[in-house]
């Protein structure tokens, strides 16, 4: 070849490489490496060698208030799912049918096969052994989030940047710090958990690791409430007479609108 020609005239040699697309290493999950002789514990991974972006099989350990916790990599390291990173929400109306407590639903959805599921790693602290995991189809897709200008059949994408949105509803208030509000649904039925498409044969952004949560008829509807936090410093206009100052919002205000 002409490469091994060069290389022989003292030349040095050209060797062409490529990289993997995006959407190619999205599907690549990461797996114990080896395991000692004399029990199943993995040997392949520490702490300080787990990097965020690794896609993980986890197991659903138990359910918390505020999200799930799970193991993973042969059950030896434990990471927690924030209920931020799930993937949904509820709306605060309308039914989630078969949900013992709809402010809870994570609980009646991660039950059974959903025991297991793909999600990605997004954060590590080696020190204190914290461990953050991802279902957000975005993140699971290594890819930005869907806006409206990008429409996507499986996901309701997030409003463009600029965007004036009207009706929203606050579904949690942390006092002092702001609130989670939940956008309007496109639809004009009143309620914004009812998520409609078969996404079985669609395909689905997030890939088959969405897919399957998307199988699920709870955390379809979940996942079809948009929500956006406003920070108690972005909630209000400063009074007139303090505008240009260093002014922040009362909590006592911020807690009578919100």
């Amino acid at each position: 070849s002409s490469s091994a020609t060069a290389a022989s005239a003292g030349g040095a040699a050209v060797v062409q490489l490529s990289l993997r697309k995006a959407s190619s290493l999205a599907r690549v999950v990461t797996s114990i490496i080896a395991t000692s002789a004399s029990s199943s514990t993995s040997t392949g991974y520490t702490v300080r060698t787990l990097r965020p972006g690794m896609l993980l099989k986890c197991h659903v350990e138990h359910n918390a208030r505020n999200g799930l916790c799970v193991t993973f990599l042969g059950n030896v390291f434990r990471g927690s799912i924030d209920m931020a990173n799930l993937g949904g929400y509820w709306s605060g109306v309308g039914k989630m049918d078969g949900v013992k407590d709809a402010n809870l639903w994570w609980k009646d959805v991660f039950v059974g096969r959903l025991k297991t599921v793909s999600a990605r790693l997004i954060a590590v602290d080696p020190a204190t052994k914290i461990i953050r995991l991802s279902l957000l189809p975005h993140v699971l897709a290594l890819s930005a989030p869907l806006s409206d200008e990008q429409p996507n059949a499986s996901i309701v994408p997030l409003p463009s940047v600029g965007s004036i949105i009207e009706n929203a509803r606050v579904i949690r208030y942390d006092p002092g710090v702001g609130a989670l509000i939940a956008l309007p649904s496109d639809s004009d039925d009143d309620d914004a958990m009812d998520v409609d498409g078969d996404v079985g044969n669609a395909k689905v952004f997030g890939g088959s690791a969405v897919a399957q949560l998307l199988s699920n008829d709870t955390y379809r509807a979940a996942a079809g409430v948009r929500c956006a936090y406003v920070h108690i410093s972005k909630a209000m206009d400063p009074p007139t007479k303090e505008k240009g100052r260093n002014y922040r919002t009362p909590e006592a205000l911020f807690a009578k609108h919100f």
